[in-house]
């Protein structure tokens, strides 16, 4: 039986994907070990069915100086001679290196979920200083990461426009394999009334929601999806956003421009999404940014929650988001270069919702995990049942 080693930079309560890809994993006859960060009210060490959990990582992983950190965790980690380290994202992938180096049989993957070497620089405060000091700490943080991910033997993304951008970036012997952020299939049976009674918006209004981790300034078109949005008549807008300084300033942002129809709601445990985003008439997808590729190329959690709470979509006109709300016929995709796009596309979705229903209904058929779990499983099956690739194996 093959042992894998799960590294994850984050708690498993936050990461729907991973929880996801763990629960497909263990169907596999496989040892599964997930190290990810201690979390308060759970303990280190925790086993379900046949996975491990060790709740090992703190915050220091993300410092640019982390190398004692990461070389500690190795040495744990190496406890066990794992024939699979899979890694999410560019901090563990670093020590998955380190710890092929101590156990050279191990096969790689990387599991990238993003362009980092596309990414914007975000700077929280402002200051030139700070500013340079962040420029060249990213510079050789992108050299890093290019430097260990030519040493994956497989990689996992998720998007084909990015997995054909990586492929080529990392020099990839092996063809990427895409996940995509899909969520398990779940029926809306009847749609929810929380947001509505929690922020007493009138029965009259269409709410507009958007969720996302975080807003960040002058680089998603938020700015400009609200300043639209909110001009229109019996519109809210909720926005289910994270607490951290990339968002205070749009927090802020909205007081001064006095707009009573905003709303702001903290995160939501990831077994609630699909029945608060239910309650609203349309979600907003905007990333309209054609200088960064990593966010003209993206493709967003938050799509495929509205589309399981089966509520249409108003996205930027952007490769990948086309691909999907066209494709399905699930919302309306706009151009923010031409003014006012953002109103009429939302005008177009609130004139005829019934019209966008039962293409959702019947997207999610497609579109769910059980559905795109099957790549995954696929790579696992084809790792662990080659001969080839364990042929100087020794120890088993």
């Amino acid at each position: 039986m093959k042992r894998v080693a799960l590294l994850l930079d984050n708690t498993l309560t936050i990461d729907r994907r991973a929880l996801l890809e763990m629960e497909s994993l263990c169907s596999l006859d496989i040892e599964l070990h997930l190290f990810c960060m201690k979390e308060k009210d759970f303990p280190e060490t925790e086993t379900r069915n046949n996975l491990f959990i060790h709740r090992i990582f703190t915050s220091d992983i993300y410092l640019f100086r982390n190398n004692n950190s990461l070389q500690k965790h190795c040495t744990e980690i190496c406890k066990k001679n794992f024939d699979i380290l899979h890694c999410h994202d560019r901090v563990m992938l670093h020590l998955g290196t380190i710890i092929k180096k101590k156990q050279p049989s191990a096969k790689l993957i990387y599991e990238s979920r993003e362009l980092f070497h596309q990414w914007p620089l975000h700077v929280s405060t402002p200051g030139f200083v700070l500013w340079l000091k962040s420029w060249i700490v990213r510079k050789l943080e992108v050299r890093k990461e290019k430097a260990d991910g030519r040493k994956a033997d497989f990689l996992i993304t998720v998007n084909q426009s990015i997995a054909d951008i990586l492929t080529k970036y990392f020099k990839l012997k092996t063809n990427a394999v895409v996940t995509r952020n899909i969520p398990r299939y779940e029926a809306v049976i009847k749609r929810s009334d929380y947001l509505r009674n929690k922020f007493a918006i009138d029965t009259e209004n269409k709410i507009v929601v958007y969720i996302g981790g975080h807003l960040y300034k002058n680089s998603l078109r938020m700015e400009q999806a609200i300043e639209e949005i909110v001009s229109v008549p019996n519109i809210s807008v909720v926005i289910i956003t994270g607490d951290d300084s990339h968002s205070q300033w749009f927090k802020q942002w909205v007081e001064e421009n006095i707009w009573s129809n905003v709303f702001f709601h903290p995160l939501i445990p990831i077994n609630q999404i699909t029945s608060v985003l239910s309650g609203c008439d349309a979600g907003i997808v905007s990333a309209w940014n054609k200088k960064d590729i990593s966010y003209w190329l993206a493709l967003d959690n938050k799509l495929f929650s509205y589309i399981m709470a089966e509520i249409p979509i108003l996205a930027t006109a952007q490769p990948e988001y086309k691909k999907i709300v066209e494709e399905y016929n699930i919302g309306v995709c706009v151009d923010p270069e031409i003014p006012g796009a953002f109103t009429k596309g939302l005008k177009q979705i609130l004139a005829q919702p019934e019209n966008f229903h039962s293409e959702l209904v019947s997207a999610k058929q497609k579109l769910n995990w059980k559905q795109e779990q099957k790549n995954l499983l696929d790579l696992y099956n084809l790792i662990i049942t080659n001969p080839s690739l364990w042929r100087y194996d020794s120890h088993h």
